[in-house]
């Protein structure tokens, strides 16, 4: 079986550089892999250790398309989405004739038996390609569907156009069952539920006693770790001896070294920097806590609990998969800072329901290992490739 993975780059870090080259490391042995990046390539920076003595790497770029550019903005800005004239100008000038037949031309000489785009913008491409070439093609989502279509966010507009090429693919991978039903009830589409797999497998975990919150993610706007302060200021009203620590690094640092300064929380709130290492920092924890706004999947939340932490979370699309309210943690609707202050108080006040959640946590991850997420892999190509001998 011959398959193509398609992004930007896979040679940085990042959540879906991770996963792909873990599938495509593991697949390698038995199937023919080639990965294409629309991105200049340097191999020398390989963080995931992707095996480039049996996976084929190309670059294929994608050149820009300002009539595309402009007709998106017009649409967005001015017309909020209607069907009608703007859309059918849009899925005509989405990628230019010239790249549409560059990537036929490089396709029909690979003899592909699937190709995943692994986000909308590859989506939406494979979608225009697809009456063109012979391969199956399925789309990889990897955001949360509310961060393109929900009310007020950046691609709302789109929803429309998106749906059009949507369509046109073999099926829809998502991360959670949410999304799924999201996808399924707004486009109709087949959709794929596939997990991401942990990223490690921990060697020791939690004893819950410590009296500290951990959180771990990039300081940006989505994660909401301004959020978080406000809520452990809240938190400290009950429990002064307890401690915050937040692991990443982001654009949004400076905010939260002046918010932290302001409410006068500095040895109370500690940004640390992000760590290739963060297993002793869950170890050392005794509750997660997540107030992104979007979250996909939620990978640190996922480490967490295979570490043995209970977890406090807004109702993003990730973390509600992972996480059954009152048993490995609590679910709060989303902008809900007192619930969300509340649980962690009732974590904090009972060590040995932490204990219990954490080993619930334990449990719940284990479904996640890499074999297991990999088996079903497995079966979903083993399909795929049935119904190619069929057609």
């Amino acid at each position: 079986m011959h398959i193509c993975f398609i992004y930007h780059t896979f040679f940085r870090h990042g959540g879906i550089q991770r996963v792909v080259a873990q599938l495509a490391n593991t697949l390698c042995s038995d199937m023919e892999i080639d990965l294409i990046c629309t991105e200049p390539i340097v191999l020398e920076n390989n963080p995931y250790a992707i095996d480039l003595s049996q996976i084929n790497v190309y670059y294929l770029p994608i050149e820009k398309d300002y009539h595309s550019l402009a007709v998106q903005c017009l649409n967005r800005k001015l017309l909020h989405g209607k069907y009608g004239l703007i859309q059918s100008c849009l899925e005509k000038v989405y990628y230019t004739k010239r790249t549409l037949q560059r990537w036929k031309s490089f396709i029909d000489t690979k003899d592909y038996n699937l190709i995943i785009g692994c986000s909308m913008t590859f989506n939406i491409l494979l979608g225009k390609l697809k009456p063109y070439i012979q391969s199956q093609v399925l789309g990889w989502e990897h955001n949360e569907y509310d961060s393109y279509f929900g009310e007020g966010s950046y691609e709302y507009y789109q929803r429309e156009i998106y749906g059009h090429f949507l369509k046109s693919l073999d099926g829809l991978i998502v991360l959670t069952h949410s999304d799924a039903r999201k996808y399924e009830k707004a486009f109709a589409l087949k959709t794929i539920v596939m997990p991401n797999p942990l990223s490690f497998n921990p060697r020791h975990t939690s004893l819950c006693m410590n009296k500290e919150i951990i959180a771990v993610g990039r300081l940006d706007t989505n994660k909401q770790f301004d959020v978080l302060i406000n809520v452990f200021e809240m938190f400290l009203k009950e429990h002064s001896d307890w401690q915050l620590k937040i692991v990443g690094e982001g654009t949004e640092k400076n905010n939260l070294v002046q918010l932290i300064n302001d409410k006068r929380l500095s040895n109370q709130v500690k940004l640390l920097d992000y760590t290739n290492n963060i297993e002793p920092y869950y170890k050392e924890a005794s509750i997660y806590a997540c107030t992104s706004k979007f979250e996909s999947f939620g990978l640190t939340v996922l480490e967490a609990m295979s570490c043995g932490l209970p977890v406090v979370t807004f109702n993003s699309a990730g973390p509600s998969d992972l996480v059954t309210n009152g048993v490995n943690g609590y679910v709060v609707s989303k902008g809900n800072e007192t619930k969300f202050t509340e649980y962690m108080c009732d974590l904090a006040n009972n060590p040995n329901k932490r204990i219990h959640m954490g080993k619930a946590s334990i449990e719940k991850s284990s479904h996640y290992q890499l074999n297991t997420v990999m088996t079903s892999w497995k079966r979903l190509l083993a399909n795929i490739m049935k119904q190619d001998k069929e057609r």
